[in-house]
């Protein structure tokens, strides 16, 4: 499964007036006449993770079951999410391409936060 731009198109109305577009992988660039959305300082972002740990399993290196960014909008007050399908093939830094969800195993929370990053172009706080 791949990433489509209107996949993780966010409705800036959320956040405030804007239409706005992540910049999605390596290769492509929001539109210049949609900034992005993280571009505010007041604007903080969550990197929220699910696990698919059984029993006896370490939480923080099984595959992610649920990957959500969530932006929250200090100044307004209203938040977005970002809902990030598990079977998503990404550049996983130091890992070459593979479902965004292995990236858990690899190097945990902080791999998944960069394959995200460079997945979105937000980097979560």
């Amino acid at each position: 499964m791949r990433v489509r731009e209107e996949d993780v198109c966010v409705a800036r109305e959320h956040l405030d007036a804007d239409c706005v577009r992540c910049r999605l992988g390596a290769g492509s660039r929001a539109s210049s006449r949609c900034p992005g959305v993280d571009a505010r300082d007041d604007v903080i972002w969550f990197l929220a993770l699910g696990s698919d740990a059984r029993p006896g399993q370490p939480v923080l290196r099984s595959r992610s079951d649920a990957i959500q960014l969530v932006g929250v909008d200090a100044t307004t007050h209203r938040a977005v999410t970002i809902d990030i399908p598990r079977d998503s093939y990404v550049s996983i830094p130091g890992h070459g391409s593979d479902k965004i969800n292995a990236a858990m195993v690899f190097g945990g929370p902080e791999l998944t936060a960069r394959a995200v990053t460079e997945l979105t172009g937000i980097q979560p706080d």
